[in-house]
């Protein structure tokens, strides 16, 4: 029995038996072969493994490392796009100035036809409107010609025509036909500039006790580079009708700025008296006193007249007054946030650099024409910074919107930059009287 045991155990281990004994019987060349080919298998796996571990260290560094290699393509793609939006406005600008062009055109061409046509005999006039009449579709003319005779037909003649006018400027402001040369300015102390980035657009009036004028623009000057100075214009609009006080301000800006007024840096101009209506006549309203609805009035005319002048004079232009100081490298701050803005949010009408007042408020001068319009209809109303309130609301919110919505609507359109790039230094105000204590925010 313990004999067929241990025959039975050899019996169940034949093939284990046969692989050691196939190994002891291998050639020592095949002994060798076989080794090497063993240890080229462990190292092909070695290799393999390493590989796909530094592959992978590798992928996990680069994408790490991704944004810092990113980021000059990045700035150049956002340079890209503040450029392509900058000359925009530059396209935006040159429109506007084609578009007056082309309405000067139409009005002469429009006054030439009617002169022609009152000098027409009948005979002349009947071949005109034939001829007129080819244009017209065959069913029209058969149409006419079964109405010949009839005031229904008649109708179709408009060639003698006056164009219809649009209620603009004399309409708006009918004291300006007391005299053909009331939007002309009285006095213009013009440099070379023709053409700037920005317009910075600065009212100025006389007042009782101090002029804060020459601060204002020592301080803007010296805020600025000299390559800044080259793509900006200042424009002074003395708001005065006493030509002997409006030379004398303009004597002593050329003194003290020779070299910037020579450069075309500084303008200086005044309207004629006949631009202002008789503010005796100015009806109340908001409960302001007489004296102030005449002040705020007057400001409103000084506003849109600069405005006007100031429209075919650069990309932008900047709502500022003449008692300001300016933080340094503002310009940069303005053209850089301008930029960056037009890509973000190109429908923006306004961008404030001060929250309060009419103060550092850029607008495309593109877009002046229609708020210049506006303010004509309501200039008695209400003071400008509030017309800039109420044109803003009237182009983003209706009547079924809340006050809090009405205030994201108008945002949008009306970005703020993050601080407050100008500070108001006027201690006196232009309106008799008033202390003005407000304080811009920094």
């Amino acid at each position: 029995m313990p004999g067929n045991s241990r025959t039975r155990s050899i019996v169940i281990q034949p093939n284990t038996m046969a692989r050691n004994c196939g190994w002891i019987l291998m050639t020592p060349k095949k002994r060798i072969l076989a080794c090497l080919l063993s240890l080229l298998v462990v190292v092909f796996t070695i290799i393999i493994i390493t590989t796909a571990t530094w592959q992978k260290s590798s992928s996990d560094q680069t994408k790490i490392q991704q944004p810092a290699h990113n980021e000059p393509q990045l700035m150049r793609e956002k340079n890209m796009e503040e450029s392509i939006a900058s000359i925009k406005s530059k396209l935006d600008f040159l429109e506007s100035q084609y578009r007056g062009r082309q309405e000067d055109l139409l009005n002469l061409h429009s006054k030439i036809a009617t002169g022609r046509g009152a000098n027409l005999t009948v005979s002349q006039h009947n071949s005109v409107h034939g001829a007129s009449s080819t244009t017209f579709a065959p069913e029209v003319v058969a149409l006419l010609k079964n109405m010949s005779g009839t005031h229904t037909a008649a109708g179709i003649h408009t060639r003698n025509l006056q164009q219809l006018r649009t209620p603009f400027v004399y309409q708006l402001l009918p004291h300006l036909m007391s005299d053909p040369y009331s939007l002309k300015p009285a006095y213009h102390m013009k440099g070379r500039r023709n053409f700037s980035d920005i317009v910075f657009g600065i009212p100025t009036v006389k007042r009782d006790k101090e002029s804060y004028l020459m601060i204002t623009l020592l301080n803007l000057i010296a805020g600025m580079s000299k390559a800044e100075t080259d793509t900006v214009l200042i424009i002074v609009m003395i708001g005065e009708t006493d030509l002997e006080y409006i030379i004398n301000t303009a004597k002593q800006i050329e003194t003290m700025f020779e070299k910037q007024v020579e450069q075309g840096l500084i303008e200086v101009i005044s309207p004629s008296p006949s631009y202002y209506p008789d503010f005796e006549s100015l009806p109340s309203t908001l409960g302001d006193s007489h004296k102030r609805v005449k002040w705020r009035t007057k400001q409103n005319l000084d506003t849109i007249y600069l405005m006007a002048y100031a429209q075919s004079k650069g990309t932008f232009y900047l709502m500022l007054e003449d008692d300001i100081v300016a933080k340094k490298n503002y310009v940069s701050q303005i053209k850089q946030f301008a930029a960056a803005t037009s890509v973000i949010n190109p429908n923006w009408f306004y961008i404030e650099f001060c929250h309060v007042g009419g103060i550092g408020k850029l607008f495309r001068t593109a877009d002046l024409t229609n708020f210049i319009t506006y303010v004509q209809l309501f200039y008695k109303n209400m003071p400008i910074d509030w017309l800039l309130e109420s044109y803003l609301a009237d182009r983003v919110c209706t009547i079924d919107k809340n006050s809090k919505t009405c205030a994201e609507e108008k945002l949008k359109i009306r970005p703020k930059f993050m601080a407050s790039l100008f500070q108001h230094i006027g201690l006196y105000s232009s309106l008799k009287g008033k202390i003005q204590k407000v304080k811009r925010k920094s």
